[in-house]
């Protein structure tokens, strides 16, 4: 099966199954919304976004998206297809900026800003509609990008309290300047070298007035793209110890 379609068979299978484990007595989480699932096949990377999360590959100067947000006013049509509205918000923050929302409105008032999530099955009772055609859907769109292992450099995971504030552009620009400064900073290189990108990227958007949910998620993809601290002596030259997983 091809890594796209089997993303999208096991999306369908963990949703269909969901409310029967809701109904057991173990713990469980009800009404998780999305998933940013990153996969990797030889050399091709894919993202598979399921919600409003983004994912983008910074190679070199030039910054490749590879998810898109999954609002309810740009999947309106199928929403209302299946007997719900899409509410239009507006409010000007502190900053003097108008900011624009869109929901999903159902008839007892609720709202939800994403248009595809795993769960949040009240949003999905129109009975004579399938899995792929309810209001809100659990089907993601996938997209591959084959590597270029010479010029790839990282992969950004990050929720929509980033790409509120900065664009795919600036986000890439910024991870990849701040790796730049750090490379000429000795001192600043060892294992937590993404993790402090990450952080300073965290600072910046809270700076620039984010006030959603904020995390971030970023992945060298080749050597050269994350600096490594010198090889000690003590470590016995196994780069394992060296080079470890690092995330923000």
């Amino acid at each position: 099966m091809q890594l796209g379609a089997a993303t999208v068979a096991g999306d369908t299978a963990a949703e269909t199954n969901y409310p029967e484990a809701i109904d057991q007595d173990e713990p469980h989480l009800v009404n998780e919304e999305g998933s940013d699932e990153q996969q990797s096949a030889d050399d091709k990377p894919a993202a598979a976004s399921n919600n409003d999360d983004g994912a983008d590959s910074a190679d070199g100067i030039n910054v490749i998206p590879m998810s898109f947000d999954h609002k309810p006013d740009k999947e309106a049509e199928r929403i209302e297809n299946a007997g719900l509205k899409v509410q239009e918000s507006r409010f000007i923050d502190e900053n003097e900026k108008e900011l624009v929302f869109h929901k999903i409105i159902r008839s007892n008032g609720d709202q939800l800003a994403v248009s595809r999530a795993f769960g949040d099955f009240e949003y999905k009772t129109n009975k004579t509609l399938g899995p792929e055609e309810q209001a809100v859907i659990a089907v993601p769109d996938v997209k591959i990008h084959p590597r270029n292992v010479q010029v790839d450099l990282y992969l950004v995971l990050a929720c929509d309290g980033i790409w509120d504030v900065m664009s795919n552009v600036e986000v890439g620009k910024y991870v990849s300047q701040e790796m730049d400064a750090i490379k000429t900073q000795p001192r600043r290189i060892d294992s937590t070298v993404l993790p402090q990108v990450g952080d300073a990227l965290l600072s910046t958007c809270l700076d620039k007035g984010s006030r959603d949910n904020m995390s971030v998620v970023l992945v060298a993809l080749n050597q050269g793209a994350e600096p490594l601290a010198p090889i000690s002596e003590s470590s016995g030259g196994d780069d394992d110890a060296v080079k470890t997983l690092s995330f923000a």
